[in-house]
């Protein structure tokens, strides 16, 4: 992870995520998001474990749940696009693999994984019962077994 990307990323000049441009649609703004998610999952995944560990909680879950979390005139609404659903499962999965893999301080843990697992189960029980094999509930289990 370079420090180039995080003075970017974390720059207010950076597509805010409270305030999308106006002259975009909501599929394009949508697409914005999933797209800045899973660029989190992949530089987590590429980072050498010991500059990721310490930014892991600060910055990159920080980040990508505010991409993740709509507000509409201050409140939280739950998103019904799958495909930034996705996006954050599949980018929740490879942080996880990024922090379990290699050298570095042995037994890290995440500070928010009781509430990573809660939106996992929240995704799951959303998920029609009919259907026990949809994409999004076989992710959400993946991701679910990396964060336990």
């Amino acid at each position: 992870m370079t420090p180039h990307f995080l003075r970017v990323s974390t720059s207010p000049t950076c597509f805010p995520p409270s305030s999308p441009p106006q002259d975009r649609s909501d599929t394009e703004v949508e697409k914005i998001k999933s797209t800045l998610i899973l660029c989190y999952g992949h530089v987590a995944v590429a980072a050498p474990r010991e500059l990721l560990l310490p930014r892991v909680e600060a910055d990159i879950l920080r980040n990508i749940f505010q991409y993740f979390h709509t507000k509409v005139l201050g409140i939280k609404v739950e998103t019904k696009d799958l495909t930034l659903k996705l996006c954050l499962i599949r980018s929740l999965a490879m942080l996880c693999q990024a922090v379990a893999r290699g050298k570095g301080p042995p037994g890290f843990v995440l500070a928010r994984k009781a509430e990573l697992v809660a939106h996992m189960v929240e995704f799951i029980r959303a998920e029609p019962l009919e259907s026990l094999r949809t994409p999004l509930r076989q992710r959400a289990m993946v991701t679910c077994t990396h964060l336990v």
